[in-house]
């Protein structure tokens, strides 16, 4: 066994040897704290992103579900074209309504006509339910607002046209009045000055008389 001699043996400086251990053990916590949080963090992204593609997937199917209407009901009243349309049930009952109003309506100023098409909206809606069709093909129902811009376009429907009859039987009514009150005014001037003559022809035939008496 060779034993080294005391003068060839190098001792280690023990206040760095200390310092470099310190060094060295900050660095490997450091490199853990890394690694974990990015195994921990990872896991945590993915888990998000299929959570949130579960959520919207769910979210679409309850929205199919609860929204699309593959049969509407004969009082449902259904926004679109076609005789399908304008015959069904629901929609010959709106435009009963809208007839029955539309000429208050054209007559009343700004805010009565706001009154008159929330009264409206809220009778048809409690009636049925206001659809229309979708890209699917499926009846959807429409929100609040726009059934009062329905019942409001249907009450504006031909509007001036209307209007101006409106303005036409007026006239015509007030000509019929005052050629009834002139026809009347005459029928009495000549019930009152006939019999006046009559009585002077009774007068004169009585004088007449009594004259070839004498």
């Amino acid at each position: 066994m060779l034993i080294a001699p005391l003068n060839s043996v190098q001792y280690l400086d023990e206040p760095n040897f200390t310092q470099d251990m310190k060094l060295h053990a900050n660095m490997t916590t450091a490199k853990t704290i890394v690694v974990k949080t990015e195994e921990t963090t990872q896991p945590q992204e993915i888990e998000g992103e299929v959570a949130g593609e579960t959520g919207s997937k769910s979210q679409a199917k309850v929205d199919v579900e609860e929204e699309e209407i593959s049969t509407p009901r004969g009082n449902d009243i259904l926004s679109g074209r076609g005789a399908g349309v304008q015959t069904h049930p629901g929609n010959m009952h709106f435009r009963k309504i809208i007839q029955a109003n539309k000429e208050t309506y054209i007559m009343a100023d700004a805010s009565e006509k706001k009154r008159i098409i929330l009264s409206l909206a809220k009778e048809l809606k409690s009636y049925g339910r206001f659809l229309k069709q979708n890209s699917r093909e499926f009846w959807v129902k429409i929100d609040f607002d726009e059934v009062k811009k329905k019942v409001g376009q249907a009450l504006r429907e031909n509007a001036t046209m209307i209007r101006k009859q409106m303005k036409e039987d007026k006239a015509n009514m007030k000509l019929h009045a005052n050629m009834t009150t002139a026809k009347t005014i005459v029928v009495k001037t000549e019930e009152t000055t006939q019999p006046q003559e009559i009585e002077g022809e009774v007068a004169g035939e009585t004088g007449s008389k009594s004259q070839a008496k004498v």
